[in-house]
Formats: structure tokens, C-alpha cells, sequence
């Protein structure tokens, strides 16, 4: 029997990450799973072995130095077909009052890792001339972000980057897809100060399933959902004045709390 394929995800524990994770076991490859809690990526490894993925896991919080480099280890010299680039946190709260060390981290973790991450998997990636890399942003990507400037800001250069790479990388063999769900029924919601009576968006098997299908295909960019893509056409043909009122509009009807959160 011929070895099935591999994929890496990172923020695997929960959430979109763990969704698509499952959905690539299901599709037919092997994974590794990078996350911060043990005893949810154990969960997520035996759910993908009832699917028939092998899987390891690698503990790491992608904001410290050198995790990046442990997560890159654990592929020990195995061709790696999927990189999902998931693993992310938010901060809300006013930005003269939220916590810089927090800021820092998600930093690192929305930007810092997803280079270095990408830039060490994608030469292999080109040498084989085969690859996929799904880069999860937000369709706070197209959007200033009150009360998550930070958040709004890097996922803004997930966009940028991923468009940039997909042009590049045209005609290679390797794609790069960009997916942004908008509100998404996860943990990543109540733990970021989301009101629990408000827990509409799409779910996040939703999410993931149109995130595999896009990035199988090739496609630059995935908005799942209705809703999400008329937010996305309305967001890129407004003033950009009336953008940050309209996205703190959404931010109050979610219910979101002062406080900043990290996942």
C-alpha cells in the first residue's frame, strides 16, 4: 500500500484547525498536529485514526523562540504535501490599555511563524513541484478592526502575503490559498469574551470543508459562507472611513467583552 500523504497543522487542538484537520484524515492524509494543549490533540489523533490517519503530535506555543524549528523537526525528512497555517489567538480591548507583551505574541504567532514556517517547508515543496498551503485569515483581513487593531492588522498581512506568494508561485505546482471565515461557532469565540447568546456564524466543519475544497483546487482565495462574502464586497467598495465604523458595528452585536483573551 503506497504511503498516504502528509499534512501539517498548527492551532490543531480546536476549533477551524481541528476541523480541517479531520478533513484531510478523511481526504486521505497523514498528519501532524501542533497545538499547545496535549490532551485536545489527543482527541484530535484518535478521531483522525478512526479515519485511517497516522498522526504526531508536537507540542508548541509558536510564540516562543524556536518552536517553529521543533514543529519543522517532527516532519523528519518526510515530504510534506499540506501546510495549514491556523494556530492564532486574539486581543481585544482598546489599544492604549490591551497588554503589548499579548500583542507581541499574536504577532508572532499570525506573522512571525507563518514565515518562518512557510519558508522552511516550501523549498522541498518547489523541489518536488507539489504543494499546498492554506494560510487562515479572517474577513477582518479586508477590514480596520476597533477594539482589535492588532488582530485586524495581522490578518491583514496574512492576506498580503498569501496573495503575494500565489502570484509567485503560479505555474510551480505549489498553490497557496488564503481562507477567511468571518464568525465561526468555535472556542475561539468564548474564549475571546463572545457572548454565548450569541452563537451564530457558520460551524466550523462548515468553515473547514470549504477551506479543503478551495485549497485541493487551487483557488488564491476562500470566503466561506453567505454572509461573509457580502461583507467582503461591501468592505472593498465603501469609503474606508465608514469601514471601522461598520466592523465595530458587528464587534458590539457579537457581544464582545473588554478584556483581551488568549487562546
Amino acid at each position: 500500500m503506497p504511503a498516504r500523504p502528509l499534512a501539517l497543522v498548527t492551532g490543531a487542538s480546536s476549533g477551524i484547525g481541528r476541523a480541517l484537520a479531520l478533513r484531510l484524515a478523511k481526504g486521505g492524509y497523514d498528519l501532524i498536529l501542533s497545538g499547545r494543549d496535549a490532551a485536545q490533540l489527543r482527541v484530535v489523533q484518535r478521531a483522525a485514526k478512526d479515519l485511517g490517519a497516522a498522526s504526531d503530535i508536537v507540542l508548541a506555543d509558536l510564540s516562543l523562540p524556536g518552536a517553529v524549528g521543533r514543529v519543522y523537526e517532527a516532519l523528519d525528512r518526510r515530504p510534506l504535501e499540506v501546510l495549514v497555517n491556523n494556530a492564532g489567538f486574539t486581543v481585544h480591548g482598546d489599544f492604549s490599555e490591551t497588554d503589548l507583551k499579548d500583542e507581541m505574541s499574536m504577532i508572532a504567532v499570525h506573522v512571525g511563524a507563518v514565515l518562518e514556517l512557510t519558508k522552511l517547508v516550501l523549498p522541498g515543496m518547489l523541489a518536488r513541484k507539489k504543494g499546498r498551503i492554506l494560510n487562515v485569515g479572517s474577513v477582518y483581513s479586508f477590514a480596520p478592526v476597533p477594539h482589535q487593531a492588532v488582530y485586524g492588522a495581522t490578518k491583514a498581512f496574512l492576506l498580503s502575503f498569501s496573495d503575494s506568494l500565489w502570484a509567485e508561485l503560479r505555474g510551480s505546482g505549489v498553490s497557496v490559498t488564503s481562507l477567511c471565515p468571518g464568525i465561526t461557532r468555535t472556542e475561539f469565540r468564548s474564549r475571546a469574551g463572545v457572548s454565548t447568546k450569541r452563537m451564530s456564524g457558520m460551524s466550523a466543519e462548515a468553515v473547514a470543508e470549504c477551506g479543503y475544497r478551495g485549497m485541493m483546487a487551487g483557488r488564491r482565495l476562500v470566503v466561506p459562507g453567505l454572509l461573509n462574502k457580502l461583507f467582503v464586497f461591501v468592505a472593498r467598495r465603501i469609503p474606508s472611513g465608514a469601514i471601522p465604523v461598520l466592523t465595530g458595528i458587528i464587534s458590539r452585536f457579537r457581544g464582545l467583552g473588554p478584556a483581551q483573551k488568549r487562546l
